[in-house]
């Protein structure tokens, strides 16, 4: 078998292979077989083959020149904190300059059950709380003191950033550390994104609104109920799955389209597969009169 296509901890590409049919079927079948897996009845996405070949010219953290807001969301696992750093204009086209973990894997590819370094090991002794508070606070220290540069020479700062407090035994800590980094207007908010159905009423229904809300698109912040002067932000999750896929799907250079940072397809690979790693469907309820139609995301099995 070939010695440059066995991956870190694997015998022989035999076994590779295998890892990937069994754990990773979109990547196998369209990279080893040529053969993509799509579902051509839902229209607006692009396959993995299409968004690792969707760069740009810029490097990792070079932000486009047309770029006016920076925005930054982190996923709290229990072993380590994924971020993903979006440079966009004011029609939400723009580039993804950097996503990765806390702690940073040597590998472009990785599992979650197969993270050599975690937050465990980066702050031995501690419990799960306390290490991803310290996670936390160090990737904060890391995306705030880098120099964020356009072409031009011009910079941006992180203008708004979404911790996801969804995990029940990290809320309270992604909560009390977006309370702790001192910032006016507030950054740094707690999200917790919900699947809104067709049979649900919209996130932001006008009928809805709360005294101490604002509303944006297909989301909203408000008053946080256990900690004072904190906001936390609601997110239409069935909505923003939809929207970075289509604007991934778009051509690049068209009015909001999204890219990613310069590199080889086998650096944005694991990106790419958990951009799949759920399945949409185009869902329709009528009440009365009146329907709506919602794509709907649900884990591939």
């Amino acid at each position: 078998s070939w010695p440059d296509r066995i991956e870190d901890g694997d015998l022989t590409a035999i076994q590779t292979a295998m890892h990937k049919y069994l754990y990773t079927p979109v990547t196998f079948a369209s990279e080893y077989q040529n053969a993509p897996l799509r579902d051509d009845s839902i229209s607006g996405l692009a396959t993995i083959s299409e968004i690792v070949a969707k760069t740009t010219k810029w490097r990792r953290n070079r932000i486009p020149d047309d770029a006016s807001i920076l925005t930054c969301y982190v996923d709290v696992q229990k072993k380590c904190l994924y971020y993903l750093v979006l440079a966009i204009d004011q029609e939400y086209a723009g580039s993804i300059v950097d996503y990765g973990t806390f702690p940073k894997q040597s590998s472009h590819y990785f599992t979650l059950g197969q993270l050599h370094k975690t937050l465990q090991r980066q702050f031995p002794g501690r419990g799960t709380e306390a290490a991803i508070r310290l996670g936390l606070e160090a990737l904060h220290e890391d995306l705030t003191s880098r120099i964020w540069r356009k072409e031009s020479g011009a910079t941006l700062e992180i203008g708004a950033a979404l911790i996801d407090a969804a995990w029940g035994q990290s809320t309270d800590v992604v909560k009390k550390f977006c309370k702790d980094v001192r910032s006016h207007p507030q950054i740094w908010y707690p999200s917790h994104g919900f699947s809104i159905r067709a049979t649900t009423q919209p996130l932001n229904a006008k009928n809805r609104k709360k005294a101490g809300e604002h509303h944006y698109l297909a989301s909203r912040t408000q008053p946080d109920t256990t900690i004072r002067h904190l906001r936390v932000a609601h997110l239409d999750a069935n909505f923003w799955k939809t929207f970075a896929h289509e604007r991934l799907a778009l051509v690049h250079g068209e009015s909001s389209s999204i890219s990613l940072f310069a590199g080889k397809p086998v650096v944005h690979r694991m990106f790419a597969e958990h951009m799949h790693a759920e399945t949409p469907a185009d869902v329709t309820a009528t009440n009365g009169s009146s329907s709506r139609t919602v794509r709907e995301w649900t884990l591939r099995p």
